[in-house]
């Protein structure tokens, strides 16, 4: 027979475990010893509070897990977001007109090479003003699909893919429950912002692009349009160092979202 553990060694998160596991029918000696180690643990109300306040701490130590979570969710992400622009793009070029030049110069040739260089012209502004449309349905499709994978997963189940694979998961400050859909998007709140802003400049870039001149812009050069753009990415820039850095500097290891939404990051049980 196995001797019995040495249970004034456990912890009492170790010693509640214990007891939740053990086979008592099997194990009746072990069981009281467990017993009367978790009673005599929690009549020293001091290493009590103590070893409660570890296992606070404990709960809320996720920093880095939320960060790898995060790597693992961008990764999956991009991948998807890949293929859609993959799919997406090449069909949106895959036209181009035919202007070979004559084999032979005469005058007949030489106009209706002429007509063809001004029709391929033509085709060519269409088919760009064409692109510019995929171009942006794409860009609205790769801003919407992470807003909604983030708000859809953290409401039906408290963690994205990244989460789960770290053993993290949001709820709610005040019951530690499952969040409503409501905290779900207060919780992405920055990221729908971020969102609107980059699907809105890039609509605007593209409607003020000169498609006999793709590279020129009829407003991207202005003054006041590179100013809004700079005060936005620093908007932006300091929102999201809220979100992802105020976790180091509080006890709960709450993000400026977490405040918003209400909610907390715990080890997963």
């Amino acid at each position: 027979m196995m001797p019995t553990p040495n249970y004034a060694n456990y912890s009492l998160d170790e010693l509640l475990d214990a007891k939740n596991n053990i086979d008592g029918e099997e194990y009746p000696d072990r069981l009281k010893a467990l017993e009367q180690a978790i009673e005599a643990r929690l009549e020293n109300t001091e290493v009590v509070e103590k070893e409660l306040a570890e296992l606070d701490r404990a709960k809320f130590k996720n920093f880095w897990r939320r960060f790898f979570a995060l790597i693992l969710d961008v990764i999956l992400l991009s991948l998807v977001t890949w293929v859609i622009s993959a799919i997406m793009l090449p069909g949106a070029l895959s036209s181009q007109p035919d202007i070979s030049p004559p084999a032979t110069l005469s005058q007949e040739s030489v106009l209706e090479f002429q007509q063809k260089v001004e029709a391929a012209s033509l085709s060519q502004q269409k088919l760009m003003s064409e692109y510019w449309i995929v171009l942006s349905v794409q860009y609205l499709i790769n801003a919407l699909i992470p807003l909604l994978y983030f708000i859809l997963m953290h409401h039906k189940f408290g963690q994205t893919l990244g989460k789960m694979a770290l053993n993290v998961i949001v709820v709610d400050l005040k019951t530690e429950k499952k969040i409503s859909m409501t905290q779900s998007i207060r919780r992405s709140s920055i990221d729908i912002f971020s969102g609107f802003i980059f699907v809105t400049t890039s609509l605007v870039a593209l409607v003020n692009i000169d498609v006999q001149r793709p590279m020129d812009s009829l407003l991207l050069d202005s003054p006041v349009w590179q100013s809004f753009h700079i005060g936005i990415s620093i908007l932006l820039l300091g929102l999201y160092i809220a979100k992802y850095l105020l976790p180091l500097f509080n006890r709960k290891r709450r993000g400026l979202h977490d405040y918003i939404a209400g909610t907390v990051v715990v080890r997963a049980e």
